[in-house]
């Protein structure tokens, strides 16, 4: 019985791959010319884009100078980076009851927010797989002049409780945000 609920969860889990399993990997740099001309593999897993149906596979096409586009089949959508409000980036947490390592690959969840059409503010969501995300961010960034919001990394010293309390470590920073000179709480 075990047998059979292991092999039907690996089985399940290599159907769900966007990609070729276990065979079908190119050499790195082939790759990435094919990703530059083609497109990066995503999936659109929500946003206000009503034209783009929830958890569609497509192509995040970043070779265009002047609009971002994503391929799904055959229609196409696409804003222009000028239009792009800021980009944010996410982890994607593995489901932690169901853990088998070499299927459950790492992925980013980077969400775009921009101006549509009467000014109103849009966001779409795309999920990319590690390596895709680390191709595709910086050259998003470079066209959409804004640099990536990256969730978890809004402190440099990589404690979270300075954004909380005042401590002698951040007391520099609350006096620029509060405008006067405080006395940091000695511990007893």
């Amino acid at each position: 019985m075990t047998r059979r609920l292991v092999f039907g969860l690996i089985l399940a889990a290599a159907v769900a791959m966007p990609a070729p399993w276990p065979f079908g990997k190119k050499s790195g740099a082939a790759k990435t010319e094919k990703a530059k001309t083609e497109g990066f593999d995503s999936q659109y897993t929500g946003g206000t884009v009503a034209a783009i149906p929830q958890y569609t596979n497509g192509k995040l096409d970043l070779s265009d100078p002047s609009e971002l586009r994503f391929h799904y089949g055959k229609p196409t959508w696409s804003a222009p980076y000028s239009k792009i409000v800021s980009i944010e980036v996410a982890d994607k947490q593995p489901n932690p009851w169901v853990t088998i390592p070499k299927v459950q690959r790492k992925k980013r969840i980077v969400t775009i927010l921009y101006q549509g059409e009467k000014a109103t503010r849009q966001q779409t969501v795309f999920e990319l797989s590690l390596h895709e995300a680390l191709q595709a961010l910086p050259l998003l960034e470079e066209r959409a002049g804004k640099p990536a919001y990256v969730a978890g990394m809004s402190n440099a010293d990589g404690w979270w409780g300075d954004r909380y309390w005042k401590t002698q470590r951040n007391t520099q920073v609350w006096d620029d945000v509060t405008g006067q000179k405080g006395v940091v709480a000695q511990k007893q």
